[in-house]
């Protein structure tokens, strides 16, 4: 339970930096000289995003390989209870 909570606060995390970036991508175009794209803050930004992307992907993937085990366990067992009636 504690990795799905992880997960949905990542995916939440991405969805605010994402919405950061476009903004700065658009303020920057409009004004290039307060250069926001540019700024530690948007290197820091950008790390803290590349992060928690690599972090909700990691949950995601494994949330997914269980989910396939379990499919393949169960439809095992079904295979295993249909040939023996």
């Amino acid at each position: 339970m504690k990795h799905l909570r992880l997960w949905y606060m990542l995916c939440h995390v991405n969805i605010i930096i994402s919405c950061m970036f476009i903004i700065f991508y658009f303020i920057d175009r409009v004004n290039p000289a307060m250069e926001f794209m540019d700024s530690t803050l948007s290197k820091g930004l950008l790390f803290v995003f590349c992060l928690s992307i690599l972090a909700a992907s990691i949950l995601n993937a494994r949330y997914l390989f269980r989910m396939m085990r379990g499919n393949a366990r169960r439809q095992k067992l079904q295979n295993k209870t249909a040939k023996g009636k």
